[in-house]
């Protein structure tokens, strides 16, 4: 059985590609991971498509960090007159552990800023169902 389960951050924001031929979405992206024990990251190149690669571009972006579950796979290709292989994760699906914030600029509820705390309680209070 060929299944992978990963989680990382993405090394940088994904970009949103179209194949040539029937203008399908398809986002390939690299992820960092941690191994418990070692001190150094794994990176695995990863390619997904459609709805999924559109909503991974939408909502997140660098440093984010995501779990990919699919399969590997190897495509050949020709580089500098070379054969090569490159095998990657083809995700079937992605979980957005860290969403993209919304807006940058609106500061966040901390210590120091009590009053954006209590502001966003407020206005949930009237969402409860008691």
């Amino acid at each position: 059985m060929n299944s992978v389960n990963l989680t990382g951050r993405l090394t940088k924001d994904p970009e949103l590609k179209h194949t040539n031929t029937n203008e399908v979405a398809v986002c390939s992206f690299t992820i960092a991971v941690k191994s418990f024990g070692d001190k150094e990251d794994y990176f695995f190149n990863c390619v997904t498509w459609r709805n999924t690669a559109e909503n991974l571009v939408k909502y997140q972006k660098k440093g984010n960090m995501i779990a990919v579950s699919g399969e590997l796979q190897s495509r050949k290709y020709e580089k500098d007159g070379q054969n090569r292989t490159a095998i990657e994760v083809n995700a079937r699906f992605i979980d957005f552990i860290e969403p993209k914030n919304s807006s940058e600029s609106e500061p966040k509820p901390t210590e120091e800023n009590p009053d954006k705390l209590n502001k966003d309680i407020e206005e949930n209070e009237e969402d409860l169902p008691f």
